[in-house]
């Protein structure tokens, strides 16, 4: 899995070289029992799968790593984890918060 900075990221995502930043990975048992775990939101299947990789690579590599994703759901998943998303707009605060 190749990884880079969020700065490089960023450059690469706005300057259509995106592909150089996605890596393809294999679905290693370890992925397909994560993604079976409980999840703080719920998920669909692809999804699952996606935050799986994402989390058993962090805990692998021992370093952050940013999710690119539009799908609400995964990121809002994704960022209860601590983990940086860029794509899906943050989350609105809760209604009835008093800010």
């Amino acid at each position: 899995m190749k990884t880079v900075g969020i700065a490089d990221l960023k450059a690469r995502l706005s300057s259509h070289d995106w592909l150089e930043a996605v890596d393809l990975v294999l679905l290693q048992r370890s992925i397909l029992a994560r993604a079976s775990d409980a999840f703080p939101t719920p998920l669909g299947t692809l999804a699952a799968l996606h935050l799986a990789t994402v989390l058993v690579f962090r805990d692998r590599m021992k370093q952050a790593l940013v999710l690119a994703t539009h799908d609400g759901g995964l990121a809002l998943a994704a960022r209860a984890f601590g983990i940086e998303v860029l794509g899906a707009a943050p989350a609105p605060p809760p209604t009835g918060s008093h800010q």
